[in-house]
């Protein structure tokens, strides 16, 4: 249904009463972000490592000649974006900075578009990793106890020589910190807070169950390149059209305010090397606990 602004103009509001609940990106929150300067960016990943060797000078011992090479993920930033208008009657007489509502709600609807992209790759574009960082991970870990699957995960990680330093989540890591919190026999506000195994937990602003119930890793193997931080413009003579070309809004004739919103970003996910077989690893592990 329609917003109908009319009914929404009060002689007098709460402001306190229209605060707007925001979420974050769990991938921006634990990956590595860098700002990109230009268009593209190339992220060197050494792909053999040199080796030394001991060597005995007193008798002519040479020293072991050794090499090092790189492979390269290139970051491309791509642009996310929106725009949306509201009555200029509206916005004058709300008595609410309604813009200021306004940008946060955009803000969180990013970052839903984001972690879908990042974390699941559900409609990311062609240049994001091809799944995200679910498609990047071992075999998902069974188990009816939460923290012993995010210890079983962490352990599968350790034995690839990975060190964890953080978590992802959806709603159903409320019964690890909880059964945390019994373990240690404290009270909720005695504990860590979002802390499990001293790894720092981000609720994604969205999750996909279909992926287990948590992704734990080394997120510095998630790289995030930063073009543009989000920008909004806000135009009363701006024109809206739909996908196919239809205009849905007109801000001139129309007395609306237009706010177009957008920003750029682009990302690569590496994978540890292993100096023993020349090979590498995947630096994160999905774990499962609920039925």
């Amino acid at each position: 249904m329609a917003t109908d602004y009319d009914s929404l103009i009060p002689s007098s509001v709460a402001v306190n009463l229209l605060d707007v609940v925001q979420v974050t990106s769990a991938a921006l929150a634990l990956g590595t972000t860098l700002r990109m300067p230009e268009g593209l960016a190339s992220l060197p990943v050494v792909s053999a490592m040199p080796v030394a060797g001991w060597v005995n000078p007193r008798f002519g011992g040479r020293k072991p000649a050794t090499k090092v090479e790189w492979s390269s993920e290139n970051i491309v930033p791509e642009e996310l974006a929106c725009a949306l208008a509201i009555p200029s009657a509206f916005v004058d007489d709300a008595g609410f900075p309604v813009w200021d509502q306004v940008r946060p709600l955009i803000a969180s609807a990013m970052a839903k578009v984001i972690d879908e992209a990042l974390l699941f790759g559900n409609g990311e574009p062609a240049s994001f990793p091809a799944d995200g960082v679910a498609g990047a991970t071992i075999d998902v870990t069974s188990t009816g106890d939460a923290l012993a699957g995010i210890d079983e995960a962490m352990a599968n990680l350790e034995g690839f020589g990975v060190v964890p330093d953080g978590i992802a989540a959806g709603p159903a890591i409320g019964t690890a910190l909880r059964q945390l919190y019994r373990d240690l026999m404290v009270t909720p506000d005695a504990a860590p807070a979002n802390q499990l195994y001293g790894l720092t937990v981000e609720r994604g602003a969205t999750w996909d169950p279909a992926d287990g119930d948590a992704i734990v890793g080394d997120w510095n193997y998630l790289v995030i390149g930063i073009r543009q931080d989000i920008r909004f413009d806000l135009s009363d003579s701006a024109v809206l059209q739909d996908g196919t070309g239809a205009i849905i809004a007109n801000a001139f004739q129309d007395d609306l305010v237009a706010m177009r919103a957008y920003m750029r970003l682009g990302a690569a996910i590496g994978k540890p090397f292993d100096p023993v077989s020349g090979g590498s690893h995947t630096a994160f592990q999905n774990v499962k606990w609920t039925a």
